[in-house]
């Protein structure tokens, strides 16, 4: 797949803003999403067991 290369430090307007930011999530969405879960997979696992917990009463 090619990637485009992004350059930073550019005045751009709002289109462009917006379009330079999708282009760089799709890059990087895979190594940002195994980084989130690895960092935060735990925390969010006890959060909805704990959710669970307080819905159903125990």
């Amino acid at each position: 797949m090619f990637q485009k290369k992004i350059e930073f430090r550019q005045k751009l307007d709002v289109g462009d803003i917006v379009t330079y930011y999708f282009d760089f999530l799709k890059q990087n969405i895979k190594s940002f999403t195994n980084i989130f879960i690895s960092y935060n997979g735990i925390f969010i696992l006890a959060f909805l067991g704990i959710s669970y917990l307080l819905v159903t009463g125990f």
